[in-house]
C-alpha cells in the first residue's frame, strides 16, 4: 500500500507538468487567434504567434491542448471575401455679382472604385496626385535667398478606408470615405470632404449616403457709393452609394 501511494504521489505531478505544442494554422491569422487561445488558458500557461510560418506556439496542461485543439478546428476556416464597391460625387457651384464683375461657375467630381477584403481585415485605396503649389511669398524669399529652392507640393486625394466583417448573409461594414479636389474658384484651392460611418447591409444591398449639401454667401459694401456692391455665393453637395457583395468561393486563377 506504500508503495502504491508513493507511486501515486509521483506520478500526480508529472501527469500535471504544462507541454509544448504547436498548431500550424491553414486560414485564420496567427496574430488574430491568440486571444480566443488565451481565453483557454490557466496561469502560468502561455501561448505565442509566430506570424511568418503561420502557427500557434502553446505550452499548456495536455487537457487544455485537446480544448485549443478542438477550437483551432472550429475557428481556423477560410473566410469569406467582400466586393466593396464606392462610387463618390461632389458639386460645387459659385456665383459673383456686382458692378465690376458678374459671372458663376461650376464643378461635379464624381469616382468609382471597387476593393476585394477578407472579412474581419482592412484595407484602403487612394487614387490621387501631387500638385506643385507656388505661392508670392515663396518667390520672394527664395529670391532673397531666404530659403532654399524647391518646389511645395499638395496631395489631391480620394479613396476610402473599410472594415468589412461577415455575419451570416448581412455585412458588418465601417467606411471612412474622403475627396479632394482642385475647386473651380481658381489654382491653389482645394475642396476636401471626408465621412466616417458604420452600418450593417444586407448580401448584394446597394446604400446612398448624401450630406445635404451646404451654402454660404457673402456682400460687401466697401465703396459702395462709388465702385457699387458686391456679392458671392457658393453652394456644394456630395454624395455616396457604397455596394456590398460576398464572395465564398476562391478567386479564379488567371487565364494565361
Amino acid at each position: 500500500m506504500k508503495k502504491l501511494l508513493l507511486a501515486l504521489l509521483l506520478s500526480a505531478p508529472l501527469a500535471a507538468q504544462p507541454q509544448l505544442k504547436i498548431f500550424s494554422l491553414s486560414n485564420r491569422p496567427a496574430a488574430a487567434t491568440i486571444e480566443p487561445v488565451r481565453a483557454l488558458l490557466q496561469p502560468g500557461e502561455t501561448v505565442m504567434a509566430e506570424e511568418r510560418l503561420q502557427r500557434l506556439i502553446v505550452r499548456a496542461a495536455p487537457e487544455r491542448l485537446e480544448q485549443i485543439r478542438q477550437l483551432l478546428e472550429a475557428i481556423d476556416a477560410p473566410a469569406p471575401q467582400v466586393w466593396i464597391t464606392v462610387a463618390q460625387s461632389a458639386n460645387n457651384s459659385s456665383s459673383n455679382g456686382g458692378l465690376l464683375q458678374v459671372g458663376q461657375g461650376s464643378q461635379n467630381v464624381s469616382t468609382s472604385q471597387q476593393l476585394l477584403v477578407m472579412s474581419g481585415e482592412k484595407g484602403s485605396i487612394t487614387v490621387g496626385e501631387d500638385i506643385p503649389q507656388v505661392q508670392p511669398f515663396w518667390n520672394f524669399a527664395n529670391g532673397l535667398g531666404m530659403l532654399a529652392p524647391g518646389i511645395i507640393f499638395q496631395r489631391v486625394s480620394t479613396g476610402f478606408a473599410v472594415e468589412p466583417t461577415v455575419i451570416g448573409q448581412n455585412v458588418r461594414l465601417k467606411l471612412t470615405p474622403w475627396m479632394a479636389y482642385q475647386s473651380a474658384q481658381g489654382p491653389g484651392r482645394i475642396e476636401f470632404s471626408e465621412g466616417a460611418t458604420q452600418v450593417t447591409m444586407k448580401n448584394g444591398e446597394t446604400l446612398t449616403i448624401n450630406n445635404g449639401g451646404s451654402t454660404n454667401s457673402r456682400q460687401s459694401s466697401a465703396f459702395g457709393l462709388i465702385m457699387g456692391f458686391g456679392s458671392a455665393q457658393n453652394s456644394s453637395s456630395n454624395s455616396l452609394i457604397v455596394t456590398t457583395q460576398i464572395r465564398d468561393e476562391a478567386p479564379a486563377d488567371p487565364q494565361p
